[in-house]
């Protein structure tokens, strides 16, 4: 982890993708569903443009969720950091320092 963000250049790439096959999807979706001759080829092509919102929305989800990994980590690296600098209880009650408690989120599993 050598970058302080919480998403890293690959969470970027894989959400620019998913987000042009999102866009390119209902692009075509739209064109095919304005030159179709009957209702049953414009279902069928509103379906490709469904799915190709979907695309899009797993891929923002994937990324927010890569994000909160990372900030998860960070942040217990922080507090593993910032206890080993005070070491002993005498220290911590001596500097008046409580560790923040944050709402802690359910873990995402891959």
């Amino acid at each position: 982890m050598t970058e302080p963000e919480p998403w890293q250049t690959s969470h970027w790439r894989r959400v620019g993708v998913t987000t042009a096959v999102c866009v390119v999807g209902l692009l075509v979706s739209w064109l095919e569903t304005r030159h179709a001759d009957s209702f049953k080829l414009q279902e069928r092509w509103v379906a490709v443009g469904i799915a190709a919102t979907g695309v899009g929305a797993l891929g923002f989800v994937d990324w927010l969720a890569s994000g909160f990994r990372r900030t998860n980590d960070l942040q217990a690296r922080l507090e593993a950091a910032v206890a080993d600098t005070l070491t002993s209880a005498e220290d911590r009650a001596a500097a008046g320092y409580v560790l923040p408690t944050v709402p802690t989120r359910r873990p995402v599993k891959r």
